[in-house]
């Protein structure tokens, strides 16, 4: 009497291909990814620069105090508008 055993799982083959492909993909869809993640990071600053200005001006007004904070407010709205054509 011969026993006969039904093998079932994966071929070391079939993984390394699935391997392969998963490379693949990732080697196509990750730049794009840590691309997106890049620009992510470039408009939060540049949001944050813009909001702190905006606080700024809103200290101006309360105070009355322009001279130096005006300065200030300024070089961060330059700041973002230089990360923003950094961008584009």
């Amino acid at each position: 009497m011969s026993i006969t055993r039904k093998q079932s799982g994966f071929t070391i083959l079939e993984i390394v291909i699935v391997f392969i492909l998963l490379a693949g993909i990732m080697a196509f869809v990750g730049p794009k990814i840590f691309e997106q993640m890049e620009r992510a990071k470039v408009k939060e600053a540049e949001i944050r620069l813009l909001s702190l200005a905006n606080q700024i001006q809103l200290y101006q007004a309360e105070t009355r105090n322009t001279l130096q904070l005006w300065t200030l407010c300024c070089n961060l709205r330059e700041a973002a508008c230089h990360l923003r054509s950094r961008t584009i």
